[in-house]
């Protein structure tokens, strides 16, 4: 079962004054993932995840229709490999937030990963979480009419390439675990 917490946003101070006064800044999961094109403050080892909008693993040995299909049978075995949706990475806006998260047995907050330093100097906790969503969901409104699809979740770290399995933009690696994200 997760651990009660609070959602927060770490980012430097002369954001964290926009974000207060209702401004949020989202970017596509190509500015995270895409090597050649993201932009410089994501191309670095704590933000940049080369796996971000993987679809879909294919273990090892599994035949799936679409490389049947494409390829024949005699290439349709894959090894361990994952299929990366180009338009999901353009095409989905994303807002990264922590997951503060509280021990209840312990009575306390458990302490971010030191790593988040790196994020900025200022931290903003969102309090009422149902009205952020709300004014979010105003804004995008707003700008897009009804054109647009929104979600929140916190973020699974399970992309694992030794199964067959489908992904969303709320599934990234493992190796991003320390990031407790809230998306």
């Amino acid at each position: 079962m997760d651990k009660p917490f609070y959602i927060v946003k770490v980012i430097d101070k002369k954001w964290a004054d926009k974000l207060i006064e209702g401004q949020v800044f989202m970017r596509p999961l190509s500015d995270f993932s895409d090597i050649e094109s993201r932009p410089d403050n994501c191309n670095n080892n704590f933000r940049g995840d080369i796996l971000e909008a993987v679809t879909h693993s294919f273990e090892k040995g599994d035949e799936h229709q679409f490389f049947k299909d494409a390829l024949g049978d005699d290439n349709s075995k894959l090894s361990e490999s994952g299929f990366i949706s180009e338009s999901l990475r353009q095409e989905k806006i994303v807002y990264c937030m922590l997951c503060l998260e509280f021990s209840e047995q312990n009575s306390c907050f458990i302490p971010p990963n030191t790593d988040f330093q790196n994020f900025g100097d200022t931290a903003v906790i969102i309090f009422d979480p149902k009205e952020f969503m709300m004014r979010i969901c105003k804004s995008l409104f707003n700008e897009h009419n009804e054109t647009y699809w929104f979600g929140a979740s916190r973020v699974r770290y399970d992309l694992d390439f030794a199964q067959t399995k489908e992904y969303n933009e709320f599934s990234t690696s493992p190796l991003y675990s320390w990031q407790n994200e809230f998306r």
